[in-house]
Parts: C-alpha cells; sequence; structure tokens
C-alpha cells in the first residue's frame, strides 16, 4: 500500500497562507494525479518483472480504494493480499487434464514443472478451478505433506492447489523505487495545478 497525501507537498503551508483555497484546491489534485500515475507506473513495473496474466492487476486486485477529497486531500494504492493461482503463470499447453505443465513467474526466468516424473514421488497437473470459476488451477499430487505453506492449499488426499505471489507481494517489492517518484510526481504536479489555477 502506498499513502499519498498533501502532507508530503513541500513548502505548502506558505502557499495555504497566501491563497488557502487555491492552495487546497490545487493539492487535492496533485494527490490525485501523482495517484493514477503512481499507480500506472507500478503496473507498468511489475508486468516488465514478472510474466503477469493479462487480468492479474484489474478490477480491485490492484487499485486506488481512496481517492483525495477537499477535505481529506490523501489517495491510497491497494494491492489484493490474496495469492494468485499458480496455473496463472503456465507457459506450457494449459487445458485442464494436461500434464507436467511449466510455470514460468519472472518474465526471462527459467520454467519450472512441479512433477517428478523419474521417481513418481510427486505429480502436477491442470484441473477445473475449484468452485465452479472459469479457467484452470494447478494441482500438485504428492505423498510429501505440504503442511503450514502459504503457496498450497490442500483439496484432497495428497492433492493440493498450488499459488504463487500476491499482487501485494510483487508490489511491496517495487515500493521502494516506485516511492521516491511518486513523491517526486506529488511536488511536481501541485507546482503544476497550482500556476494553472492561480492564472484562472
Amino acid at each position: 500500500m502506498i499513502r499519498i497525501s498533501s502532507a508530503g507537498i513541500q513548502g505548502l503551508a506558505t502557499f495555504v497562507a497566501r491563497t488557502p483555497e487555491v492552495a487546497a484546491e490545487a493539492a487535492k489534485l496533485a494527490v490525485g494525479d501523482a495517484a493514477e500515475w503512481g499507480r500506472n507506473l507500478s503496473k507498468r513495473e511489475m508486468a516488465s518483472a514478472v510474466n503477469l496474466p493479462a487480468d492479474a492487476l484489474a478490477g480491485r486486485r490492484f487499485r486506488i480504494s481512496q481517492r483525495p477529497t477537499t477535505q481529506n486531500p490523501e489517495a491510497v494504492i491497494s494491492a489484493d493480499n490474496n495469492p494468485l493461482g499458480l496455473s496463472r503463470f503456465v507457459v506450457s499447453q494449459k487445458d485442464r487434464g494436461s500434464a507436467h505443465p511449466e510455470v514460468r513467474i519472472l518474465v526471462g526466468g527459467a520454467t519450472k514443472s512441479f512433477s517428478d516424473p523419474d521417481t513418481k514421488g510427486s505429480y502436477s497437473f491442470l484441473i477445473p478451478t475449484p468452485g465452479g470459476a472459469d479457467g484452470v488451477g494447478l494441482a500438485l499430487r504428492t505423498k510429501e505433506p505440504l503442511r503450514n505453506s502459504q503457496a498450497a492449499r490442500k483439496i484432497g488426499r495428497d492433492l493440493y492447489l498450488l499459488y504463487g505471489p500476491s499482487v501485494n507481494q510483487m508490489f511491496g517489492q517495487l515500493m521502494p523505487t516506485i516511492v521516491p517518484r511518486v513523491e517526486a510526481k506529488l511536488q511536481t504536479e501541485f507546482a503544476r495545478q497550482y500556476e494553472r489555477l492561480i492564472r484562472g
């Protein structure tokens, strides 16, 4: 989560003392502009680093959950904590029943299969998404228990549904580089909006 507030605008108090209404409106608009810019930047950065499916950042998965008002000039960029199904990262044949599917999470990274066909110790395959939703899930049948694993959910005897990272995990990895750029954008946008409004 990234919180963007007018409190981060340098010298805002001076502008408010001179022209309170104009400064307040410029601050609200600047916060909103910086939030939109930050969300779009984050989407591009995630898509360039992670082999994301097209809908992974759609809707409530990655959004501006709070927009600024004059009374509360603050915006929040939020990301979903629910892990994405690992089937979303499958790069091999993606039909239901396909065995030993290969997964690639990082763009340009190596592919991985969770099957161990040589020893028959584990066997991965694609199944209809549990719960009746469209699509497929990546299942793993293994004799090795996957206890306390956040990347797997038991759905049957020796059978697990596998998960990848959440959008929030990916977003968190980017924050150290995204936040300073959003803060700089906030300053630029306030100066631009203030100049525009003061001119009428």
